[in-house]
């Protein structure tokens, strides 16, 4: 792995830049690393250098002398920030003599700040941006997928043009070939995964947070006035966007209005669970082990996410969702999301006839499977057990007939 690291300083007075600079260059990093440091004083030229890729680590200083962006209290530095996180993910620290305008962002270690007279921090921040190996994991996977790409480029589209050129999408603006490239690239993405997550956290390896504006079955859905989890059942066919013949695409919506949706319960109310935490004996174990591993019949079992808990699927507890009822996690300020989940504060601007929040999805292949376990718990045939008992009496009597005839001949 290239320990290269590039770290670009964005202040506009170049004494300060000069300083910081020699600073950042002489520090001794943790694992090896060789930071190479290039600075401009211009925000917005450094905003658009890391538009493009050119730095794994910002330092960013908040306020530009002479510059107005529209007399509002917005600084420069906090601009241009907004502008990185839009374009891409670097890490940021923000070395200011402005400390109060910026502390709300500070997210360590990925986004930190400095005062200007504790510059010999800086260092010690990178270091730690450093030693979380995010850099590198980015750097990695990002090499990875411009592999794949080319793979699939050269050895299928190239040459099989004559069979891909079909044009652009009129209506998504994406082209056949993207399409197909996108669904080799998710299918390579998620083996990865798989690969990394086996014997991780289960929670990382089960659900992942929204990513889509589209539905799918196994999405999460918190009824923040109730504090009640559902999981979508409906099928992915049911569950695709498109605009009705009458509206334009911006107001895309489900082929179906109504989302069936099972009830997902706290662990802590099923008896195997309270059963194992009054005495942790190895037969009570077990028995809670069948519990959380089983995959059929009325039950399914969710490890714990972030804010979800450790669910319990009902398949027998079902309720049908509006589907103009819900609305995503994303769509509610970072800032709000917390209160809004765990101490049900609402935005102001919240419309109160969304009564549900789409927290997470269940990865594939497990929200297909979910969805075939509730067809076959509702869909299963039953027949009468016979008596076993009996029938291997009669069995017993007939080998014992069959004993006495031989004896006599």
């Amino acid at each position: 792995m290239n320990s290269d690291v590039r770290v670009l300083i964005i202040e506009d007075e170049d004494e300060q830049l000069n300083n910081i600079s020699r600073r950042i260059s002489s520090y001794r990093y943790s694992h090896g690393f060789n930071v190479i440091v290039e600075g401009v004083n211009d925000f917005f030229e450094g905003s658009a250098r890391v538009g493009r890729g050119e730095c794994d680590i910002v330092v960013l200083d908040v306020h530009q002398d002479g510059v107005d962006i529209g007399g509002s209290e917005l600084e420069t530095g906090i601009a241009v920030y907004r502008q990185i996180t839009c374009a891409r993910f670097v890490p940021v620290v923000f070395w200011t003599g402005y400390t109060h305008k910026v502390e709300d962002l500070e997210n360590e270690p990925f986004v930190a700040v400095v005062e200007k007279s504790d510059s010999s921090d800086v260092p010690s921040k990178i270091d730690e941006i450093l030693t979380s190996r995010i850099v590198e994991d980015l750097r990695s996977l990002e090499d990875s997928l411009r592999i794949e790409i080319a793979k699939h480029m050269w050895d299928e589209i190239v040459p099989n043009w004559s069979e891909y050129r079909c044009g652009y999408d009129g209506d998504s603006g994406v082209s056949f070939v993207a399409a197909l490239l996108l669904s080799r690239l998710s299918r390579f993405i998620d083996s990865k995964r798989m690969d990394v997550l086996y014997s991780k956290h289960p929670g990382h390896r089960y659900i992942f947070p929204s990513v889509s504006a589209n539905l799918g079955p196994g999405d999460i859905l918190y009824e923040y006035e109730t504090r009640h989890w559902w999981v979508v059942l409906n099928p992915a066919c049911d569950l695709v966007l498109r605009a009705s013949k009458d509206s334009s695409r911006s107001e895309l919506q489900p082929k179906v209005d109504l989302l069936l949706c099972a009830s997902a319960k706290p662990l802590d109310e099923f008896g195997e669970y309270l059963s194992w935490c009054s005495s942790k004996t190895n037969a009570k174990r077990k028995t809670l082990a069948k519990f959380l591993t089983r995959t059929e019949g009325r039950y399914r079992y969710f490890p714990s996410f972030r804010l979800i808990p450790h669910l319990v699927v009902d398949l027998a507890d079902t309720r049908v969702v509006q589907w103009s009822s819900l609305v995503d996690y994303r769509d509610i300020a970072p800032s709000d999301r917390d209160d809004f989940i765990q101490n049900q504060v609402a935005p102001e601007d919240f419309d109160q006839s969304k009564k549900f929040v789409r927290i997470a999805s269940l990865a594939s292949p497990f929200a297909e499977a979910l969805v075939v376990q509730h067809s076959q718990y509702f869909g299963r045939v039953g027949v009468p057990d016979f008596d076993c008992e009996s029938v291997i009496k009669a069995l017993d009597d007939n080998v014992d007939a069959d004993s006495l005839g031989d004896d006599s001949n």
